[in-house]
């Protein structure tokens, strides 16, 4: 269905978006080439840096990236970045990255943000909680 999407609007980057991060999670190696066609290496690069734990290089491509873009394709590599923070161990600042993924609502989703087993370390943080309540009052 994406792809004929894809084919209806070839213009459309949300289309393109979209089939880049899905294809990441599925295959990060070969998403590469999706990413390149679609203008987005710098995003993929950073993925990548993140994903390898090249903590260094990921925080430069990181804040460069941020400084770049606004846009909802930087809320998935935030993501992304939330996850590096976290097997960097540094689980407050991990929250605060947390608290903004959910702040800006484009990329909140309860069953990944309650399955992931890379946000296992933060489920006992008290910030954790009050963020999952706070934004999914439902979910209680």
């Amino acid at each position: 269905m994406l792809q004929e999407a894809i084919a209806l609007k070839p213009d459309d980057l949300s289309t393109h978006g979209v089939n880049c991060m899905l294809s990441y999670y599925d295959n990060p190696a070969q998403s590469k080439n999706l990413f390149e066609a679609s203008g987005w290496l710098q995003h993929w690069e950073t993925l990548e840096l993140m994903r390898n734990n090249q903590f260094e290089e990921a925080e430069a491509a990181w804040g460069s990236l941020s400084g770049q873009y606004s846009d909802w394709r930087l809320d998935f590599v935030k993501y992304k970045y939330l996850q590096m923070k976290i097997r960097q161990g540094e689980h407050e600042q991990a929250i605060q990255v947390f608290s903004e993924i959910l702040k800006r609502n484009t990329f909140v989703n309860y069953r990944l943000f309650s399955t992931d087993p890379e946000l296992d370390p933060l489920r006992d943080l008290d910030g954790f909680k009050v963020l999952m309540k706070r934004y999914f009052p439902e979910k209680g």
